[in-house]
């Protein structure tokens, strides 16, 4: 997992989205390790987003470099589930269904290629 900035080549925030699942499909214990893999990812999917609403340190911070340092105030989103199964994948297609039909119909968008039919060429053949 990396740390995604939510910033794409420009100023405008992107919201990034965090999804995990509590039991792991395959998890990795190694000797002398004190959590396993998936404890170690699920630390990192609490951070992240909390690292995305408050921010990292001030620029002022002695001993903080610069490109480490980021305000807050970044939109996330967290989708937690029990496990990662099909039906947890069908909840979350069907989420994000639902999310871009409300959004297009909250912004009185007409014109949503996505949501009406293909203006291509006609499929009644030779008159």
């Amino acid at each position: 997992m990396h740390t995604p900035l939510c910033y794409v080549q420009g100023t405008q925030p992107v919201p990034c989205e965090f999804i995990a699942a509590v039991q792991s499909q395959s998890p990795v214990k190694l000797d002398g390790e004190a959590v396993d893999n998936h404890d170690e990812l699920m630390s990192n999917f609490f951070a992240q987003p909390d690292a995305l609403a408050c921010g990292k340190g001030e620029p002022t911070d002695t001993g903080l470099e610069a490109h480490r340092y980021f305000t807050g105030n970044r939109p996330s989103l967290s989708l937690l589930f029990d496990k990662l199964d099909a039906r947890c994948i069908g909840q979350v297609v069907s989420f994000y269904e639902h999310k871009v039909n409300t959004t297009a119909s909250t912004a009185d968008e007409q014109d949503v290629s996505c949501m009406r039919p293909s203006q291509g060429p006609s499929q009644e053949g030779p008159q």
